[in-house]
């Protein structure tokens, strides 16, 4: 897989493009079934450890495959270890059917002091507001997993796409990173993963 959708002519045509994501190497890593290596196969994974999966992490870094791998699996292994609430979006991500990457602060990526968004809750409805910098592959995702101040707590939900404002920026190597910008971004009350756990 890794040697027939990578490899540096196919990075750099694919970036010259301004492509985020490498469609046809990500339906096969879909395919694969690689992104619940670390997953139970009780919650519908491989059953495989983290080592495994770094493995392949690494073959599809020096084969400079152009997919959300480590973005997604990382998704994938937080919710397919949260159990049955998030059963359904962990699927949708095994299936191919939903693009999920990881939103969250990182401090010290040009984000001293970074603050978690803000969470409030009207009528068993989450409302998030804050920014997010340095998101990997948003553009191509269609929902971010976004952690969340709840006064003392904090929770973690999933974000649709069509409700953030994203800012997309072509990093040096090519590669892109976006700002998400949140204005009282719903949350449905499936979509909150885990409160305060």
């Amino acid at each position: 897989l890794c040697k027939d959708y990578g490899g540096p002519k196919r990075a750099r045509a694919l970036r010259n493009a301004e492509t985020e994501l490498d469609v046809p190497a990500w339906m096969e890593l879909v395919k694969s079934g690689w992104l619940g290596a670390a997953v139970s196969e009780d919650a519908g994974g491989l059953g495989m450890g983290m080592f495994d999966i770094c493995l392949a992490l690494e073959e599809a870094g020096k084969q400079l495959l152009m997919v959300p791998f480590v973005e997604v699996a990382s998704v994938a292994h937080v919710l397919g270890n949260i159990g049955k609430r998030a059963e359904i979006q962990f699927h949708a991500i095994q299936d191919g059917l939903q693009i999920l990457v990881p939103a969250l602060p990182q401090e010290g990526w040009g984000n001293v002091g970074s603050a978690l968004p803000v969470a409030r809750n009207e009528g068993g409805q989450w409302f998030l507001n804050g920014t997010i910098r340095h998101v990997p592959f948003a553009r191509s995702a269609q929902a971010y997993l976004v952690a969340a101040t709840v006064g003392n707590d904090v929770m973690l939900g999933v974000v649709l796409k069509h409700l953030v404002e994203l800012k997309t920026v072509q990093n040096v190597d090519g590669s892109t990173s976006s700002e998400l910008v949140m204005k009282d971004s719903l949350v449905e009350e499936s979509q909150v993963m885990a409160q305060g756990e």
